[in-house]
């Protein structure tokens, strides 16, 4: 029972953390290091980096779960 809490767990930081992660890189001005009309490559990056950070949290935060349950 204690694996579908981490599970769980794991899909709502992923989920959270990708969406914030997303927000938060649109803030910064990508424009400065493509070519210019070249959004949808700038919209693939930050997807691409939000996806990445998003999964590193799950994983972080599943491990660290595991842990708290041994104890």
């Amino acid at each position: 029972m204690q694996n579908v809490y981490i599970i769980v767990w794991m899909i709502i930081t992923f989920g959270l953390g990708t969406v914030c992660t997303y927000i938060s890189l649109q803030r910064i001005d990508f424009s400065k290091l493509f070519k210019p009309n070249s959004s949808t490559q700038i919209r693939l990056l930050l997807i691409f980096i939000s996806l990445s950070v998003g999964c590193s949290l799950a994983s972080f935060f599943g491990y660290l779960m595991s842990l708290l349950y041994k104890i």
